[in-house]
């Protein structure tokens, strides 16, 4: 018998855009964060002075690469390593941990020279609550004319993988203000926070540069047993401050 010959066809299809990446596409959605935004009293070049906003450096996302696509023949096993195949994905969601006001500067002009005259901090701290696991499928192999057939062709005894699998996560939580410092002419005041379990500030401690404290503990309808305190925390009316006790001590 004479040889049987085969012809082997392959093809490659290359896809340029302009547009952003789908796999991807979720950071369209998200705003936009600067580390730092000047005001001016007038223009840039013509001012009486100029306030500086520092942002932090939250990170409210990551992404990450699909695995890495493997596939048999009868006698092999193929590993797709090339990373221009192996799409992206943003694994993990993160809605409350972004960037927060961390500073201010005010200066005020003299000719060209600028001088700072006030200045102040804020310090976060972040408190996570949770964390959900969802399951990414994306088809990676994609059949325009075999339609069922070409899957059932692809999965056996080739075994391809039409389909990829990842994990993601959202995670659920929120920024507490823990302490803020504010600077003028040199003379520091420093507040710090402490929460109740509402997430409502309960405790406010002022320390000034000269030693002073003055300490500030709000009181909320849920802190009553009164009839009418109890029916404003039934209508979730919890975040009045009812009373306010302070007390100054230091030297």
């Amino acid at each position: 018998m004479g040889k049987v010959g085969v012809q082997v066809i392959s093809k490659r299809i290359r896809t340029y855009t302009g547009n952003f990446l789908p796999d991807i596409a979720e950071y369209l959605n998200m705003p936009v964060f600067y580390s730092k935004i000047t005001v001016y009293e007038g223009s840039p070049n013509n001012n009486n002075g100029k306030t500086i906003y520092r942002y932090g450096n939250f990170v409210p996302h990551s992404e990450s690469t699909l695995p890495t696509p493997r596939f048999k023949q009868p006698e092999f096993t193929y590993s797709i390593s090339d990373p221009y195949l192996q799409k992206r994905y943003i694994k993990e969601y993160n809605y409350w941990c972004t960037s927060q006001l961390v500073g201010t500067e005010l200066f005020e002009r003299n000719g060209s020279e600028y001088k700072l005259r006030k200045s102040s901090s804020y310090y976060y701290e972040p408190v996570s609550t949770g964390t959900y696991r969802g399951l990414l499928i994306d088809k990676y192999i994609e059949f325009d004319n075999f339609q069922n057939d070409g899957f059932r062709f692809a999965t056996s005894p080739f075994e391809l993988p039409t389909y990829q699998y990842a994990d993601y996560y959202v995670s659920t939580g929120h920024l507490d203000l823990k302490s803020s410092s504010e600077s003028i002419d040199g003379v520091v005041t420093t507040t710090n926070y402490t929460y109740n379990s509402h997430l409502l500030k309960d405790v406010i401690s002022v320390a000034k540069s000269n030693g002073d404290t003055i300490k500030t503990a709000i009181i909320y309808p849920f802190d009553f047993i009164d009839d009418i305190y109890k029916s404003m925390v039934i209508r979730n009316m919890i975040d009045f401050n009812v009373v306010s006790e302070v007390s100054k001590g230091g030297g």
